[in-house]
This record gives C-alpha cells, structure tokens and sequence, in this order.
C-alpha cells in the first residue's frame, strides 16, 4: 500500500490562499466622487466627507469631473483638500473642466481625460488685473505642486500670456484630451470609469 501523497496538497492550499490574497488586494474599495454640475457650497461638502472616508478605509480617490467651473472660494477650499489628502487622488475629466473644474482637474495626483472631453476657459469673472493675478497664481502654483508646467496653467487663467501651439497670446487657454496629453498636463485617456 503507498502512502498518500501530502505534498501535493499543501501545494493546493498554499496557491489557494495566495489566489484569496491577491483578489483581496485587487478588490481594494475605490472611493468615487462625482462632481458635476456648478462648483459650490454642496460639492465642497461633498468632496470633503469623500476624502474623509478614502483615509478611514486607506482607500484611492477617484473624483469624476464634469463641470463649466462655479464659485472661486469653494473650489480653492476643495483645492486645498485634494492636495492636503494622503491618499492618491486620481481626477477623470468626463467630459469637461473648464474655469474652477480646472483648477480640480490640476490638483490631483493623476489626470485622465475621456476622448473628446476639454480643460481649460479659467478667466475668472470679473476679469479684473487683480482678479486674474490672483487665480492665475493660484493655477500656476497647483501645477508645480504636482509637478505640471505653471506656464500651462497660468494660460488658462490669463489671456495676455498664451501658451504655443495651442493659444497665441490675447486667447485664453482651453486644450483637448489630445493636446493635454501631447502637453504633459494629462497622463492618458480612458473611455469610461472601468477602464479608468
């Protein structure tokens, strides 16, 4: 009578308990925050109770953009919170992130933008020289934070300045999904928020 083989079957359970670890660490929970519409009181609230349960669960940031932009003080709050959280802030720009939404959009560790979508248009309104210096700095200093270009981002703010190929000087700033890729403000594109 041979003995039963033992080997093979702590082989069998070790690969089964390292098949549940790895689908464990692939199911870590994504935590999403879509952001649609105007910037304003309730989309800062939003953003700040989403960013406080990414950190209680340790969990990545996806905040989901669509927005023409909204009111300068509450998305300079949220500004702040994106780039004060620990965890990894991914924004996905679907399909726009124009005036304020920039600013979101410049945040974030990562941009991705979906085909067709748009960045830019960060006049703010009044377009007084005070005005536009101060969010013009504003835009310049969260792009070299996270290490985008500042001139880029002071072009989507400032008119006067320009940014070559994509505006001369006296338009404002406002670039595809192709040309933030082709000028290193966006990493990739991705058609949807599964592929993202």
């Amino acid at each position: 009578m041979m003995p039963r083989p033992r080997f093979g079957w702590r082989v069998l359970w070790s690969l089964c308990l390292f098949c549940c670890l790895a689908l464990t660490a692939l199911a870590q929970n994504v935590v999403l925050v879509p952001i649609h519409g105007e910037i304003n009181a309730q989309t800062a609230a939003q953003l700040h109770r989403s960013l406080a349960t990414a950190q209680q669960e340790n969990a990545p940031v996806v905040l989901d953009l669509d927005s023409f932009g909204g009111v300068l003080t509450h998305a300079t709050a949220m500004r702040d919170e994106i780039l004060a959280s620990p965890q990894r802030v991914v924004v996905y720009v679907h399909p726009r992130a124009w005036s304020a939404g920039a600013l979101l959009a410049l945040a974030g560790q990562d941009l991705v933008m979906a085909p067709g979508s748009s960045i830019g248009a960060a006049e703010p309104i009044p377009a007084t020289e005070k005005t536009i210096a101060a969010v013009r700095g504003e835009f310049a200093a969260t792009a070299e934070r996270r290490n985008r270009s500042p001139e880029l981002a002071a072009a989507m703010v400032d008119k006067t300045l320009g940014y070559p190929p994509y505006a001369a000087p006296g338009t404002i700033l406002s670039l595809t999904e192709q040309q933030a890729q082709a000028a290193g403000l966006a990493q990739t594109s991705a058609g949807d928020l599964t592929t993202l």
